[in-house]
């Protein structure tokens, strides 16, 4: 038998985004959106650190898509702002 990887741990902040995700990954949009608005309320996206918008910033497509079926869109642009301020650490590739 094969062992199964160990599934992946994330900050307990982005968990709920995360499995929002996967969720809606997997068909099941209205949980995924429940798991989203659950998100918006105990973690904010205006509470989340740049490294926390970081882990997200893969998930934005994803999470706007689930934000738009619920009832108030202001928390998903709050999203999209906090996201977008974080950019990836850039890599200096020095001439050698």
């Amino acid at each position: 038998m094969t062992p199964r990887p160990a599934p992946r741990v994330f900050p307990p902040a982005t968990q709920l985004y995360h499995e929002a995700v996967t969720q809606a990954r997997s068909g099941h949009l209205a949980q995924a959106c429940a798991l989203l608005a659950r998100a918006y309320t105990l973690t904010p996206p205006q509470a989340l650190s740049p490294g926390e918008g970081l882990e997200l910033l893969p998930l934005q497509d994803d999470l706007v898509f689930l934000g738009q079926f619920l009832p108030c869109l202001r928390p998903t642009l709050a999203l999209v702002q906090t996201v977008g301020r974080c950019t990836p650490p850039t890599t200096i590739a020095h001439a050698s």
